[in-house]
């Protein structure tokens, strides 16, 4: 999978056939492209955690990619099942 930062570029994770469970801090994050296993990811958005499916095999808006008014939300967790 892939996940886009504003400052920080992209990040590449491959993700095992069973999938899997990583803890992180990316920070201005805005999109993420899922593979093909059912991806959920956590970001810190305006001062609370909310939770995004990522589409397989496909893009999917995070934070602020899916409104402006979002502002800056960090990476926090990304959960991956087969």
């Amino acid at each position: 999978m892939e996940v886009w930062s504003r400052s920080k570029g992209k990040f590449c994770f491959r993700i095992a056939p069973r999938g899997g469970y990583l803890t992180l801090e990316v920070p201005e994050v805005y999109l993420a492209k899922g593979d093909d296993h059912a991806i959920q990811v956590a970001v810190a958005e305006k001062g609370s955690t909310k939770h995004y499916d990522v589409a397989r095999n496909g893009w999917t808006s995070i934070g602020e990619g899916t409104d402006p008014d979002n502002g800056p939300a960090t990476l926090l967790e990304i959960r991956a099942a087969a």
